[in-house]
């Protein structure tokens, strides 16, 4: 993440003050979104009733003497590309998806149990799909 010795790729610099922005990498209740200027942010969701994944449309503010903005709404989703979690419980992986590439290898070998689950769960949901087969000479 950002450059050697430092986090300036993601430091609050911009001068937005509140916007929309996009999802693009979402670890518990902090993540990164980027502006549709591309700017990028480290973000901080709003309350414990928020879950924001890859893909989501999010409405932030700033933070007070913070590199972080905070998530205080997400919007609704398209599509979401789900599985379910250890409790059984459905757990969202992304959001509006417009294609899904699943890429395989004849080695180690393909568990085509799965790549049928995720292209049934594609198709469910109306998301374009692709398997791409990489080889190694």
């Amino acid at each position: 993440m950002g450059k050697a010795g430092g986090r300036s790729n993601y430091l609050n610099t911009s001068a937005e003050t509140v916007g929309e922005g996009l999802v693009v990498a979402s670890h518990g209740n902090r993540g990164i979104l980027e502006t549709s200027a591309g700017v990028k942010h480290q973000y901080i969701l709003k309350g414990r009733k928020l879950s924001a994944v890859c893909g989501d449309i999010v409405h932030w503010e700033p933070l007070v003497s913070s590199v972080h903005v905070r998530v205080t709404a997400i919007s609704e989703r398209r599509n979401t590309l789900s599985r379910p979690n250890s409790r059984g419980q459905t757990e969202v992986m992304a959001s509006n998806l417009d294609q899904l590439v699943l890429v395989t290898a004849p080695l180690p070998l393909p568990d085509f149990s799965l790549i049928d689950r995720f292209l049934c769960a594609a198709d469910l949901q109306k998301i374009s799909t692709v398997i791409l087969w990489n080889k190694s000479d």
